[in-house]
C-alpha cells in the first residue's frame, strides 16, 4: 500500500499527463465527499392530527393545531425528503369531557432517511373534549328594510323551519335556534321567494343538517288589509321568572273582504317560553337576565268563525328574562 502511495506521489511530481489526470480524480472525489457530508436544516410547520378520539365525543379547544418540525442532516437527503410524508400526531386517551388536558406529539417518519435528525418545537399540546350531541332547533329568517309605502310584509315562512345541529353538548345547550343570512326588502311590491343560507357559529364546532334553506315573504297591498291592534300576553309563565315584553301591543292584518265586525276582542295574541330551554340558557349566562326572540301567535278566541289573518307586526318580539330573587 505505501509502495502504490509513492507512486502517486512521484507521479504528481512528474507533471506528466498521468498527473494531471490523478490531480482531477482526486478534485473529484474529494468534491463528491464533502458535497455528501454537508449538512442542512429545514424548518416547517405540518398540520396536528388528532386521532383515537372516541365517536360520542369531539375536540373542542386545542392549544395548536400545527407544529413546528426541523429537519437537519445530509443536504442531499434533506432535499430527497417529501414534507408532506412528515407527520405530527396525538394519540386522545382517556379524555374528559370539558377537561383541558396534556398530549404528546408524536411523529411519523417512515419517508425519512435515518441520517436526517428530526426535532419538535413543542413535544406537547393541551386539548379539550366533550360530548358530542344532536339538537332539533327551530329556523329564524332575518329580514331587513320593508315593503313599499302602500304594501306591508306577510307571515314569513321557512322550509326547512326546523333543522339537526350536532355539536358540543356544552355549546348547545345555550343554542335554541338558527339565524339566517340577512335578507334585504327595499320597497318590494311584489312576493318574494329566495333561497338563503344558513348562520354557522364563530368557533366552527357545529355542524347543521342543511346548509341553506328556502324563504317566502308574501308582500300584500295595504288597502284590501284592515289593522287591529291586539295586546300580547306572556304565556306559560314560571313562577321563578320574571318576562318582559319589548311590546304591549302587536298590530294584526286582516283582509277587508272577511267577516266584518271584528275588533281585537276576538283575537288573541302571545309568546310561549319554553321554561326548561330559559333555564338552560340562564344557567349559561351565569345567572345574568337574557333578552331572546320568540314568534308571536295570534288565534281568534271563536273558534266557529274564520278570520284570514294575513300578517303580525312584529311577528317576533324580545322577551327580557330575569329569575326571581329569593327572600334571605
Amino acid at each position: 500500500m505505501k509502495m502504490f502511495a509513492d507512486k502517486i506521489i512521484n507521479a504528481l511530481k512528474s507533471r506528466t499527463l498521468l498527473a494531471k489526470l490523478i490531480s482531477l480524480l482526486l478534485a473529484v472525489l474529494l468534491w463528491a465527499f464533502i458535497s455528501h457530508t454537508r449538512t442542512g436544516a429545514v424548518t416547517v410547520n405540518i398540520p396536528l392530527e388528532i386521532r383515537s378520539i372516541p365517536p360520542s365525543m369531539m375536540v373542542t379547544a386545542v392549544s395548536d393545531r400545527t407544529v413546528v418540525v426541523t429537519l437537519e442532516g445530509p443536504r442531499k437527503n434533506i432535499r430527497n425528503t417529501d414534507i408532506k410524508r412528515v407527520k405530527a400526531y396525538v394519540e386522545v386517551k382517556d379524555p374528559v369531557p370539558g377537561e383541558l388536558k396534556k398530549y404528546r406529539v408524536r411523529l411519523m417518519r417512515d419517508s425519512v432517511h435515518d441520517e436526517i435528525q428530526v426535532r419538535l418545537a413543542r413535544k406537547y399540546v393541551n386539548i379539550m373534549v366533550d360530548r358530542k350531541i344532536e339538537k332539533r332547533v327551530p329556523v329564524f329568517p332575518v329580514i331587513a328594510g320593508s315593503a313599499s309605502a302602500d304594501a306591508i310584509v306577510g307571515r314569513v315562512t321557512v322550509k326547512p323551519d326546523i333543522i339537526t345541529v350536532t355539536g358540543p353538548e356544552k355549546e348547545l345547550r345555550g343554542i335554541d335556534r338558527v339565524l339566517t343570512e340577512t335578507l334585504h326588502i327595499n320597497g318590494e311590491k311584489q312576493s318574494i321567494d329566495r333561497q338563503t343560507r344558513l348562520l354557522h357559529d364563530k368557533t366552527g364546532n357545529l355542524s347543521f343538517s342543511e346548509t341553506n334553506v328556502n324563504v317566502s315573504i308574501p308582500i300584500y297591498i295595504r288597502a284590501l288589509l284592515r289593522e287591529i291592534s291586539v295586546p300580547v300576553d306572556v304565556r306559560g309563565t314560571d313562577e321563578r321568572f320574571i318576562y318582559t315584553p319589548s311590546v304591549k301591543d302587536v298590530k294584526v292584518y286582516i283582509r277587508k273582504d272577511g267577516i266584518t265586525g271584528i275588533s281585537r276582542r276576538d283575537l288573541k295574541a302571545f309568546i310561549t317560553p319554553d321554561a326548561a330551554v330559559l333555564d338552560k340558557i340562564l344557567s349559561g349566562s351565569g345567572g345574568r337576565p337574557v333578552t331572546r326572540e320568540f314568534p308571536v301567535t295570534v288565534v281568534q278566541t271563536d273558534k266557529n268563525v274564520y278570520i284570514d289573518i294575513i300578517s303580525i307586526v312584529p311577528d317576533r318580539l324580545e322577551l327580557r328574562i330575569e329569575k326571581v330573587l329569593k327572600a334571605e
